[in-house]
């Protein structure tokens, strides 16, 4: 009998090094696939092979899925049939479809005609996507336009591909985007302060001008939120339960994170500072989550190995999206200067009085000064009035609440958000905010409950009362947030500046033209065809060309396509005399702004 208990022993001793030895084995094959995944990509835009490529990145994924798996139980525990769900959870479920459902029509409904500019950013982002459909951008590791990563430009690829290129199409992944991030919003607080401050907070961020507007734009921002969101929460379900998986999966998404906008780079130095935190107040616990927390290290390094290595190849790549806006490159205005020292000298301040001016002005972006650049037409901050009362209740309950975990990942990614917005150009840019106005929807969850209960204690109430109190402010926040965007913002300022209501107005009128038409843009120096994408996107069955030189004569263009259409600026708009001298048999129209000011002339020749 003791031979054989020996023998069980070493039985198990091996079985449990073997064991060890395979998930060894998959973690170095999975960094291996990872470089391999580079290496039959390529440096170029057009991967060596194409196919081969994401196939080895998925199996290095699926490699270091295995070697950082949570160990199976060491006995079997007996089969239990699955229990049915009780009503309350049904009626929950059917509440988060609810919310998801409302979420996605504010930002999906009518998607092309709210916000009414197309900018040329967007058409440009929009661009990089058809590059992909025709198999011009096949490297998923490089970067496409403007230097961002070019996986993220796969995601509006599909919907184009099945819709056509309309601005709808484009902006459809943003939608999806913006009310995944409202029901990962409500589940996280949920979980970790309740299901009223879960439910607030959900309901503020679903009907947040902000937070719906940057869901009907297409572009990659939005998802800095929808990154936040689902780290912080399998990050709290896994310090919480200790569940390897949760940890896994929050690791899969801050490598997929570094494909999408630059915002999300600060995440892992938001989770690294988050756990350095913990270090004073649960070190026995951070001691013991240790396997957990380099099994999630593991996956993101392994998720990011080959655009990191595309990176380390091209570093001005990398450092392209940050740089252009920095206020610390050292050429503002001139070599040897950045903007803080600038301003200081130009201003007769001390260079830490002007940072710390810019930390306050980002700061208020939140709750007072009006955004500047993106979203500048709005005139208002990322919190209303009724909301931004409510933020600030919550957010002196996550400055009381300090050691829990989840108050400070939400400070800790609210001061990083005020941080970047303080060292961009034109602080607070509305651009900067798309991780900010999580955390201020969850204050404003927290601030509603925690109004709910002063009320209630202060005029001696039972607490549905307070509550229902505390109800009807977030009521009036939520539908004084929907009444601007879609009332007063989106039918005249949403229209951009002058030069993107002309681009817009006039890729709305080509797009209907047949295909093989002409456009003659008249607009140099102010604008030209060439450096808005709005209209290539839009219309690219039709030519354009730019007419850089005024007139000084008829033009003698010979004019054989089905539509010739020639687009003047209102400082040009004098040459269409000599257009209608050489071509007599066209129409034209005015286009005006909401102020009845000429915006853009064309003339139309038809070919009969």
């Amino acid at each position: 009998m003791r031979g054989r208990g020996i023998a069980i022993s070493l039985s198990g001793k091996i079985n449990a090094d073997a064991f060890r030895f395979a998930r060894i084995v998959s973690g170095a094959a999975a960094v291996g696939l990872g470089a391999l995944a580079y290496e039959l990509a390529g440096p170029g835009e057009v991967a060596k092979h194409p196919v081969a490529s994401l196939l080895a990145w998925g199996a290095s994924i699926a490699l270091a899925l295995i070697a950082v798996a949570p160990l199976p139980p060491s006995t079997a525990s007996p089969w239990h049939a699955p229990a049915l769900f009780a009503r309350a959870r049904w009626i929950e479920w059917a509440g988060v479809a609810a919310l998801f459902a409302s979420a996605f029509a504010l930002r999906a409904v009518q998607n092309d005609a709210i916000p009414i500019a197309w900018p040329g950013d967007e058409g440009s982002a929009g661009l990089a996507a058809v590059r992909i459909m025709r198999g011009e951008l096949t490297n998923m590791f490089g970067v496409g336009w403007y230097s961002f990563p070019a996986l993220f430009f796969a995601i509006p690829a599909v919907p184009i591909s099945l819709l056509g290129q309309t601005y709808g199409a484009l902006r459809l992944p943003a939608a999806f985007a913006g009310a995944l991030t409202v029901v990962g919003l409500y589940g996280w607080m949920r979980s970790a302060f309740g299901w009223r401050v879960g439910l607030a907070a959900g309901l503020m961020l679903a009907c947040s001008h902000y937070a719906i507007h940057w869901s009907r734009i297409g572009l990659n921002n939005i998802w800095d939120g929808t990154f936040i969101v689902f780290v912080g929460g399998l990050l709290w379900r896994g310090w919480r339960t200790g569940e390897r998986w949760a940890y896994i999966g929050a690791g899969l998404l801050v490598g997929l994170s570094q494909y999408f906008y630059t915002g999300s780079r600060v995440l892992p130095v938001i989770i690294a500072c988050w756990l350095l935190s913990m270090l004073a107040f649960e070190r026995d616990r951070l001691a013991r989550q240790t396997a957990n927390l380099a099994a999630m290290a593991f996956i993101a390094f392994v998720v990011f190995l080959p655009s990191g290595l595309y990176f380390r190849a091209h570093p001005d790549q990398f450092q392209a999206p940050a740089v252009r806006v920095s206020l610390l490159r050292p050429d503002w205005p001139e070599r040897g200067s950045n903007w803080f020292q600038y301003m200081a000298r130009t201003t007769g301040r001390s260079v830490p009085e002007v940072m710390i001016g810019n930390l306050r002005d980002a700061a208020l972006g939140l709750v007072w000064l009006p955004l500047r650049s993106w979203y500048a037409e709005a005139g208002k901050p990322v919190l209303l009035l009724a909301p931004a009362a409510l933020a600030l209740f919550g957010l002196g309950w996550l400055l009381v609440d300090f050691r829990n975990p989840n108050a400070r990942y939400l400070l800790l990614v609210l001061a990083a958000t005020i941080g970047i917005a303080a060292i961009s150009e034109s602080t607070p840019a509305g651009q900067r905010y798309v991780a900010g106005v999580i955390v201020a929807a969850a204050c404003v969850g927290l601030g509603f409950a925690l109004l709910g209960r002063l009320m209630a204690d202060l005029l001696r109430l039972p607490n549905r009362y307070g509550y229902l109190l505390a109800v009807c402010a977030l009521i009036a926040g939520c539908i004084a947030d929907l009444n601007f965007y879609f009332r007063e913002f989106a039918p005249v300022a949403s229209r951009g500046d002058p030069n993107t209501q002309i681009a817009t107005e006039v890729a709305r009128r080509i797009s209907a033209y047949p295909a093989g038409s002409q456009l003659y843009f008249f607009g140099a120096p102010r604008m030209t065809y060439q450096g808005f994408s709005t209209i290539k996107f839009v219309a690219p069955h039709v030519e354009g060309t730019d007419v850089l030189e005024p007139l000084a004569a008829p033009p003698d263009w010979t004019l054989d396509r089905p539509v010739t259409a020639f687009a003047f600026t209102p400082e040009r708009a004098t040459e269409l005399e000599f257009v209608k001298r050489r071509y007599p048999n066209g129409r034209g129209v005015w286009i005006e702004t909401p102020a009845r000011e000429p915006l853009v002339l064309i003339y139309e020749v038809v070919l009969r």
